[in-house]
């Protein structure tokens, strides 16, 4: 390495130790580590323990959805609190960012159940297509 690519990589060090002057060394190499793993790890994906949730409130809700169309699923979700609509995420699988917008996270979840759908009408037909070839031999 030559002299001056380490003074480029200090200038950018400088830059982002600026960013910290209040704070500690190890504050800061805690957020610098939260940042930069969110992208390759999941450590910022909303996971709470759902012990302490009413568990048919939420099931309810899930099955109300369940079968209707993207802009409905919103709309029913978008009325809810958001952390309401982080809970469903959790209770369904999904992982989401806890930091996303209440529409966001309405419509990653209206994704969800839009696609479950698409692949359970897909299954649905290839199983009556196999019948009928089953029936034609």
């Amino acid at each position: 390495m030559k002299v001056e690519e380490l003074i480029n990589i200090l200038c950018k060090t400088e830059k982002i130790m600026k960013l910290y002057k209040k704070s500690t060394v190890n504050e800061m190499l805690d957020d610098i580590y939260e940042k930069v793993s969110v992208r390759n790890t999941k450590d910022k994906i909303h996971k709470k323990p759902t012990e302490n949730i009413d568990k048919q409130y939420y099931e309810k809700i899930i099955n109300r959805i369940k079968g209707k169309r993207k802009d409905e699923i919103v709309k029913s979700l978008q009325r809810l609190r958001k952390k309401d609509i982080l809970t469903i995420a959790n209770l369904i699988d999904l992982k989401v960012d806890s930091s996303s917008t209440k529409k966001s996270l309405s419509e990653v979840i209206a994704s969800h159940f839009i696609f479950i759908n698409r692949v359970n009408s897909k299954d649905k037909d290839s199983v009556s297509e196999l019948t009928e070839l089953l029936k034609l031999k």
